[in-house]
């Protein structure tokens, strides 16, 4: 049994450092739906949605199906695409989490359960215990791994698209229906720090058949300190996901006249560990959801604890700064240097189903979190970005 394998003496791990980026944060107008419901968009923006769907998707799910596995690896036998791998240990528990998940919820065929559950997993908890035991005593976060037939089934599905989510579209609209965007977006217009917070923005059906498709999608193949993520080429971009961001630019069709989808992704964080630094992105606009249960998030349940959302600050980058410069708080100290300089920041905490939609000129971070633990608890949001930022004034610092 591949449990029963015992690491070969002597096989050594060089270490790589990964670099870590920390977090902070107060008082917003948050929309929550009324019974009016606004059919403002309805008439614009949505055909440009849907052309633009209709010619990406199908690429989109071809470049994520080129991802997968040829054949399921044997035990033993190293596959033809096993190379050396940069392992982050907190990815390996997140993937043995998943696959665990995905062995519970019977939503594998038999055939791959069984492989999952007899090959996979014990070889995932080797693969774990063998680089935690490498990084023992130092202060890197990460290790290289070279591939090693003792290790066969991991280094074959490691970093791959084993099973993907159907994602289908729903008949009914997946975002509230209820919310009046009218009034959201006249809120956000006559802000000078152009920040709204939307709360129950998908239907509980949408709410929820989005977490399925997130849960059980092997599609989280970027690592970061802290983090991973899913993109529209890895898998990300489904139907479902086409749907959210129709609905999106429907209903928000006056802010969102003229700008085009630059982006967007799913972020799944460890829960303690750091997000993302200060930063700022290459859009005009954007919009976060957050789709994990309130009650993982330990701030709920004691208000000491840091919020786990966002950070939002009154302040950008300079016109002439590009995106190495503006992207990244560890590449760039003078970021900080700008953050001291602003007398306004926003707190806004992690709540299911809120929606943030904010003006992208603004540097902004996650917040520092505790969630529960288990792989249903993991930190989730969604993030859309419209418009490019070159075409961007910057805005003033908030007063």
């Amino acid at each position: 049994m591949a449990g029963k394998r015992s690491f070969p003496n002597g096989w050594t791990l060089p270490l790589l450092p990964i670099l870590v980026s920390l977090v902070a944060g107060c008082g917003w107008c948050c929309f929550r739906p009324s019974s009016r419901s606004s059919r403002l968009g309805r008439r614009a923006g949505l055909g440009e949605a849907e052309r633009f769907w209709a010619k990406k998707l199908p690429k989109f799910r071809e470049k994520a199906q080129s991802l997968g596995v040829p054949y399921l690896p044997e035990p033993g036998t190293l596959p033809s695409w096993a190379s050396p791998v940069i392992v982050v240990p907190h990815q390996v528990q997140r993937d043995l989490e998943q696959l665990e998940y995905l062995v519970a919820r019977g939503v594998l065929n038999s055939e791959l359960e069984n492989y999952v559950a007899e090959f996979a997993l014990p070889e995932f908890q080797l693969a774990l215990k063998v680089v935690n035991q490498a990084l023992e005593g130092t202060s890197d976060d990460s290790a290289v791994m070279e591939p090693n037939e003792h290790l066969a089934v991991f280094f074959g599905l490691y970093g791959r698209l084993l099973h993907l989510h159907p994602g289908k579209a729903m008949k009914t609209d997946i975002i509230n229906p209820q919310i009046n965007f009218e009034a959201v977006q006249t809120e956000f217009r006559k802000k000078r720090h152009r920040v709204v917070v939307i709360d129950d923005f998908f239907s509980e059906e949408g709410l929820q058949e989005l977490r399925n498709f997130l849960l059980e999608s092997t599609m989280w193949m970027d690592v970061k300190r802290g983090y991973v993520g899913a993109y529209l080429h890895t898998g990300f971009a489904s139907p479902l996901v086409a749907q959210v961001e129709q609905e999106i630019r429907r209903n928000f069709a006056d802010l969102l006249e003229g700008l085009v989808l630059q982006n967007a992704w799913a972020y799944m964080y460890d829960g303690n560990l750091p997000g993302i630094g200060a930063h700022a992105d290459d859009s005009q606009l954007q919009i976060n959801i957050y789709v994990t249960p309130s009650e993982a998030n330990l701030w709920t349940s004691d208000a000491t604890l840091p919020s786990g959302g966002l950070v939002l600050y009154g302040v950008g980058p300079p016109k002439e700064w590009g995106f190495e410069k503006y992207n990244s708080e560890s590449k760039n100290s003078q970021i900080q240097e700008i953050l001291q300089k602003s007398d306004w920041n926003l707190t806004i905490p992690y709540l299911q189903n809120r929606a943030i939609l904010f003006d992208s000129t603004y540097f902004h971070k996650t917040d520092e979190m505790r969630f529960r633990e288990g792989y249903t608890n993991r930190r989730i949001n969604l993030t859309f970005l419209y418009g490019r930022r070159e075409r961007l004034v910057p805005a003033p610092a908030v007063a």
